[in-house]
């Protein structure tokens, strides 16, 4: 029998009313799992030598380890249960009036079974209760986490959004429209040329998988040891991406969201590779275009070279002359064009554009060094301060 944590679900387990006997039972509400009937810090039964003290943030203050906890009351994924895997949901413990709850470190993912295992005797044996055993010692409590009726997640925007990129591009962006399912990235994505031949060992595979904190933006890294010249990747195997070649980013629908749905459909970024980029950047290659005075109208920053969609948002701001920042929205259009928008309309007079010197565009070249950089002739600069671009905001016409 399945049991839906969707409203507050109880199961009865050995329940017994007899004085001085263990009576505990198990629910799940709003995604937390609950053991009653132990007494707890308020029970009225006597638990000797045992004392649950709440602490500030309400866990369990006790003798008893996270570890030991784990072998009393634990939550194990469907698959776990089923191949008597010893890998229980990682999660705290706290106090109840009546006995322990177990809240998961990651909320409970939808369509999934669960099984919560109490272990009576492990309680007694860690507590010191005196209490009779319940003739059921190990009790079981299934659950199950309905699918939600949501809308299936979709691929946004791939970055960089041009259609003809550099040979020694270091990374791209994929933006999902709700927060995917981490550790499936790879089974997912795909790099195919115009002969509709996989691109074998393009990515830099790491186990730690970049998403940003809400797993809407992954940062697909490809393999650098193959696109810096003179290492022995890129001496046996070449760039990953051949100059003059068409090349499709393949994204698999069947890549599942934290709800456990697929995404609405594949997606296809197609590109032409240009030769590689090895010049850091340079103002000399930046043209500034000012706003009008009293209006909202966009500051425009038009670079030469295809940038880094999310540095070149956080590494860029606007001030006024005496260094105050000015509060508006930056975005990024076509790769290489920053617009600032002020909430606020522009006075006349003089502002910086401050740009951190780790820019960088997509072949990952910034101010101070280009990526490709040969240390036996070149030496590395480390040089943080800001450069500035000064714009002048002409008075409004009387």
């Amino acid at each position: 029998m399945k049991y839906s944590v969707i409203a507050m679900v109880m199961l009865a387990c050995s329940v017994f009313d007899a004085e001085g006997q263990l009576s505990p039972r198990m629910n799940v509400v709003d995604g937390v799992v609950y053991v009653i009937g132990l007494g707890g810090s308020t029970g009225t039964n006597n638990v000797s030598n045992f004392s649950l003290r709440p602490g500030v943030d309400g866990s369990v203050k006790s003798d008893i380890s996270s570890e030991k906890w784990e072998d009393i009351f634990s939550v194990y994924t469907e698959e776990a249960y089923v191949r008597n895997l010893n890998q229980p949901v990682a999660g705290t413990y706290a106090l109840t009036s009546d006995g322990v709850s177990f809240t998961p470190l990651y909320s409970f993912s939808d369509a999934t079974n669960y099984h919560v295992i109490f272990s009576s005797s492990g309680f007694l044996r860690n507590t010191g209760d005196s209490r009779v055993l319940p003739p059921a010692d190990r009790m079981h409590f299934e659950f199950h986490v309905p699918r939600k009726n949501v809308s299936r997640t979709f691929v946004e925007f791939v970055y960089p959004e041009s259609d003809v990129l550099p040979e020694n591009m270091l990374r791209m962006y994929i933006c999902f429209s709700g927060p995917m399912m981490p550790g499936e990235v790879y089974k997912h994505i795909r790099l195919v040329n115009s002969r509709g031949e996989q691109i074998e060992k393009t990515f830099l595979i790491i186990d730690q998988e970049l998403w940003d904190s809400s797993r809407k933006r992954f940062t697909l890294l490809f393999d650098p040891g193959r696109i810096k010249r003179g290492l022995k990747a890129n001496l046996e195997m070449g760039s990953p991406l051949r100059e003059g070649e068409q090349y499709s980013l393949m994204i698999d629908s069947s890549w599942t969201d934290v709800n456990g749905n697929h995404l609405q459909r594949n997606v296809v970024k197609q590109f032409r590779v240009a030769e590689s980029e090895r010049s850091r950047l340079s103002v000399d290659n930046i043209k500034l275009f000012a706003p009008a005075a009293d209006t909202r109208g966009p500051l425009v920053i038009r670079f030469d070279q295809v940038l880094d969609q999310m540095l070149a948002l956080k590494y860029l701001t606007v001030s006024d002359v005496l260094g105050n920042a000015i509060n508006g929205e930056l975005t990024l259009e076509r790769d290489k064009i920053l617009k600032f928008t002020p909430y606020l309309p522009w006075e006349s007079g003089k502002y910086f554009v401050r740009v951190d010197p780790l820019l960088e565009d997509v072949a990952g070249n910034n101010f101070n060094n280009s990526f490709d950089i040969d240390l036996e002739q070149t030496n590395r600069l480390n040089r943080r301060e800001a450069v500035l671009l000064e714009v002048f905001v002409e008075p409004a016409a009387r």
